[in-house]
């Protein structure tokens, strides 16, 4: 039997942590835009700024398990933790909230005598939730509980947002640790599987999405990182580092940050480690993310005919802010700062840039409040094909003339 005994909220979770203003002075204990978050084998949440190498210690989770997932919560705000379960119904899996400053809050947590590991991955769905596995099938987090959307006989150690389709893909090991990928496409999630022939053997393979070509990075312990053919399964590069606990991807640079045990690594997209920091002895780093990566967060269903909502969080006060639309992620947008968006500059980037067309996008020539937010919409349009997909980006402008830019978001249409 299967027990919720909490719950968290559909969309957003402001109501359930407590979110504190930006102060004048860090402090060591907080956490801001580009800093990395990683968990180490205690289950302690850690800052590291990658600007000055300082590690700190963030916040000491309740999780008497494993960690097996973060993701940013649709507030903007916060970040929301998935455990995976053990044995007994006293070690269930459970979600956390965790807002910048190591505030924890147990938004919910299951109850089950006849499973273990049941909570693996964690990523954001475009409808302003969140899913992840749960006993093999693919589930939505709901008010309600865990919804399953979509079964599948896996054996999940990771999961992501695949931006390119709107979809998850999730990374196993089978019977036999092959690693493998399963793909979800949206809006049927119909399952595709896809065999790799590296990583026979391998425990806890971690896998990131890689906007800049649309296939994925790929983390295999003790041996290093690997961009995967999305289609295929195919290495396309290998950077064999001899480490690779966890990978995530800068969204401006497209370089790494890989984490072992006890270091942290940011390594060029062509496989070279450019700075190591370490090593944090004591430490066993486990999972390692970026804190703001996904500073766009879209709510609604994409449904033809409705109104699909993106909260901008640039972090820029009362800067004006321009955003627009595109059909693709790549190639992408240099900007003068040395940036590059992750958008096309299409024919429908031309038309929507800084521009609100009634009737299809508004908000899209507007300005960040005193938080450093803004809001955009997006009108459906009713003869908007099913499975259509659309890229929605953003850039902020500094007092100075710099560009502060959100990292490109997907939509799928149905």
């Amino acid at each position: 039997m299967i027990q919720r005994v909490g719950q968290i909220r559909r969309i957003g979770v402001a109501a359930a942590l407590l979110v504190l203003a930006t102060p004048a002075v860090r402090t060591t204990a907080q956490l801001r835009p580009g800093d990395l978050i990683l968990v180490d084998g205690n289950q302690r949440l850690c800052a590291f700024d990658p600007s000055s190498g300082t590690l700190s210690t963030l916040a000491a989770l309740p999780a008497r398990t494993e960690i097996s997932g973060i993701a940013a919560a649709t507030d903007g705000r916060s970040l929301i933790v998935a455990e995976r379960g053990g044995l007994a119904t006293t070690l269930t899996p459970a979600l956390y909230g965790v807002d910048r400053t190591g505030t924890v809050t147990t938004l919910f947590g299951y109850a089950s005598s006849l499973y273990f590991w049941d909570l693996v991955g964690l990523a954001e769905d475009q409808y302003g939730g969140y899913v992840t596995t749960f006993l093999g099938a693919l589930s939505r987090v709901d008010s309600g509980g865990l919804i399953p959307v979509a079964s599948a006989a896996i054996a999940p150690e990771d999961m992501i947002r695949d931006d390119d389709t709107g979809g998850f893909t999730v990374i196993e090991n089978s019977l036999a640790n092959q690693v493998g990928l399963v793909r979800f496409e949206r809006p049927s999630f119909r399952a595709t599987t896809i065999n790799i022939v590296q990583g026979t053997g391998v425990v806890r393979p971690r896998l990131a999405f890689d906007a800049k070509s649309g296939h994925y990075w790929m983390a295999l312990p003790g041996q290093g990182v690997f961009l995967v053919d999305r289609h295929l399964g195919i290495v396309l590069h290998a950077a064999t580092l001899g480490y690779g606990t966890d990978v995530v991807v800068e969204p401006r640079s497209g370089d790494l940050f890989v984490i072992d045990a006890t270091h942290v690594h940011r390594v060029s997209r062509s496989g070279g480690a450019t700075q190591t920091w370490g090593p944090f002895t004591g430490r066993d780093f486990r999972r390692v993310d970026i804190w703001g990566r996904r500073n766009l967060i879209g709510i609604g269903s994409g449904f033809a005919g409705s109104r699909y909502q993106v909260n901008m969080h640039l972090g820029v006060p009362n800067a004006p802010v321009a955003a627009a639309l595109s059909l693709s992620f790549r190639p992408g947008i240099s900007l003068s700062n040395g940036d590059m968006i992750d958008m096309a500059a299409d024919g429908l980037f031309q038309a929507t840039f800084a521009t609100d067309i009634p009737g299809f996008t508004s908000g899209f020539n507007t300005t960040l409040d005193a938080n450093g937010r803004a809001t955009a919409w997006i009108d459906v349009p009713t003869w908007a094909p099913s499975g259509l997909r659309v890229v929605f980006g953003a850039v902020a402008w500094l007092p100075s003339g710099r560009l502060i830019s959100g990292t490109p978001i997907s939509v799928i249409i149905g």
